[in-house]
């Protein structure tokens, strides 16, 4: 029930924000509700109903967008936008794919194009929120003699930003991995997220453990491939997100496991994850999906371990 009460809220604040007030007026409204908002996308993590999410999700990014346009150089707007992108992806249609390549299961005909357009969409907008303190991030990142001195040169409150950056181009990169042009950004995924550890290692449950063991252990040795690395960023995410951190687990089994090609580890690690699910509290939306994942790569394990 969350989402629709944040949505009924933000639908009233919206109408007040753009019914003729005056510019000073309208600003100062929209940041007010910009705080309501930035609660309620905290509050769609406590969700576990997926379709209720599939539902509530794209009204409140539009909204958000919406208040964006009106007030383009509010800092948290673009934040929460890419959040919500990367929940809306990862938790509606993401097992939807993944079902499909694994279960040969038949999903929506649209269901790549429309994780690749959020994703992407979720990048972009953490790339302006970036853009906010850095008007030149675009073109650093564009020159390979830039990139490092850049990501040396952001700091603690860039890292929400460069999380969400780092996450929705990664799962677009994990999505388009034999596209030369998701070949030529992957570094900036691990870059990325190896800053957001330097930084501030536990932000968002210690999550760039997550992405940066996924990017070693889903690449083969010649594109930077690393399964010793991948095993280290798995212990450290376990140390930070403790064992009730079950995308850790999930994770573990799906890449590593699979790229060691250890079938009776990879089954019992998920069947493991599968029996204390319903006794976890603690992250009940990401718990949610790891759950469904679990499912998925269990039932998949003969096209895993051809």
């Amino acid at each position: 029930m969350v989402p629709r009460c944040v949505r009924t809220v933000a639908g009233v604040c919206l109408f007040l924000a753009l019914a003729g007030q005056g510019c000073s007026m309208r600003h100062v409204l929209i940041d007010e509700m910009v705080e309501v908002m930035a609660a309620g996308t905290d509050a769609v993590e406590q969700e576990t109903d997926l379709r209720l999410l599939a539902e509530a999700i794209p009204a409140q990014i539009k909204q958000l967008e919406a208040l964006y346009a009106a007030r383009p150089d509010n800092r948290t707007l673009p934040l929460l936008i890419s959040r919500l992108y990367a929940a809306y992806a990862f938790s509606v249609f993401e097992p939807v794919w993944e079902s499909g390549q694994l279960l040969e299961t038949t999903p929506p005909p649209d269901t790549v194009t429309a994780l690749d357009r959020y994703y992407g969409r979720g990048a972009e907008f953490a790339l302006q929120a970036l853009e906010l303190s850095h008007p030149d991030v675009r073109g650093r990142l564009r020159d390979v003699t830039k990139v490092a001195p850049f990501f040396e040169s952001l700091s603690r409150k860039d890292v929400p930003a460069l999380f969400w950056y780092g996450f929705n181009l990664g799962a677009w990169v994990n999505l388009n991995r034999q596209s030369v042009r998701s070949v030529a950004q992957a570094h900036l995924v691990r870059r990325s997220m190896e800053r957001v550890l330097q930084l501030q290692p536990a932000y968002y449950h210690g999550a760039a453990h997550l992405v940066l063991m996924t990017y070693f252990a889903a690449r083969p040795p010649m594109m930077g491939g690393d399964l010793r690395r991948a095993a280290e960023h798995y212990e450290k995410l376990r140390g930070l997100a403790g064992p009730e951190f079950l995308l850790a687990d999930v994770y573990h089994a799906r890449y590593l496991l699979v790229g060691r090609q250890e079938r009776q580890a990879f089954e019992a690690e998920l069947a493991d994850v599968l029996r204390r699910a319903g006794a976890i509290e603690a992250y009940p939306l990401l718990n949610r999906i790891a759950v469904e994942k679990a499912r998925i790569y269990r039932d998949g394990v003969d096209r895993l371990f051809e």
